[in-house]
């Protein structure tokens, strides 16, 4: 029976070395894990400032856009108001003519209304594409964001390292005891 003890000791050993290899893959997984989530926290993280200052860059254009417009309305109402003035005073009053005079001015009047209403036409559609950008960063944002989530394993479990631990004792216990058997 001393050749079984010695058998025993092996199998014992065997354990040791098992369960260690296991524990240590358990920490390796975890450690491995731990750092690729701070890893993909930190990314999002970034992916959200840059998507807010996307978004920031955005919002300033749409204020030039709104004070350019301001002052483009103004200077073509300005514009207007020469032409007629210099209209008026080439032509003498608008009565005085006989309404050709009248016809020339609402015809520079119709004119600066329209280019009026092709600078509103320009604005709300630069308005649009400035929301249609917006909505592009903040998809752009959730998707890179998305796509790192996605890519996150799970912590390993400490029950199926139990689990494993025992199993690999129990194997090697029927082992041994089929060795004793034998022998």
């Amino acid at each position: 029976m001393s050749g079984g003890s010695g058998f025993g000791w092996l199998y014992a050993a065997e354990v040791i070395f098992s369960v260690g290899s296991k524990i240590n893959e358990y920490n390796d997984d975890y450690r491995t894990a731990y750092y690729s989530h701070l890893q993909v926290n930190s990314q999002t993280a970034l992916n959200n400032r840059l998507g807010y200052n996307a978004l920031l860059a955005v919002n300033e254009e749409e204020q030039r856009e709104f004070e350019k417009l301001a002052l483009d309305k103004f200077e073509l109402q300005k514009s207007i108001q020469r032409a007629l003035a210099t209209q008026l005073a080439r032509d003498g009053s608008a009565l005085k003519s006989g309404g050709s005079a009248l016809s020339v001015a609402n015809n520079i009047e119709r004119q600066g209304l329209n280019a009026l209403h092709r600078k509103d036409f320009n604005f709300h559609t630069k308005l649009n594409n400035l929301k249609m950008q917006r909505k592009n960063i903040a998809l752009q944002t959730a998707s890179a964001n998305n796509q790192l989530l996605g890519s996150l394993k799970g912590f390993p479990s400490q029950t199926g390292l139990g689990l494993s631990i025992g199993g690999t004792a129990l194997q090697s216990g029927i082992r041994y005891k089929e060795g004793q058997k034998t022998t």
